[in-house]
């Protein structure tokens, strides 16, 4: 999967329920390209850094783990699988 469109319609398949709303389709379609831009705004402002790999590396260890919390946070209120 090389593009966003289709990160979204594996999530789509996989996550929302069939019977979903076409509005909760659309704004959760919304919701999963702002959160593509947000993540494209970090790495593009880390780039542009010009952080060597060393430094670099826990910078991307922190998002990495502030996802992990935040879907463990998800799993455990609302008994998700994400």
């Amino acid at each position: 999967m090389n593009t966003i469109a289709e990160q979204f319609e594996s999530y789509r398949k996989d996550v929302i329920p069939v019977d979903a709303s076409e509005t909760q389709v659309k704004e959760t379609r919304l919701a999963f390209y702002a959160g593509a831009a947000a993540i494209m705004a970090i790495l593009i402002g880390l780039e542009k850094q010009n952080l060597s790999d060393d430094q670099l590396e826990p910078e991307i260890l922190s998002l990495t783990l502030e996802l992990k919390v935040f879907s463990d946070s998800v799993k455990e209120i609302e008994g998700a699988q994400i």
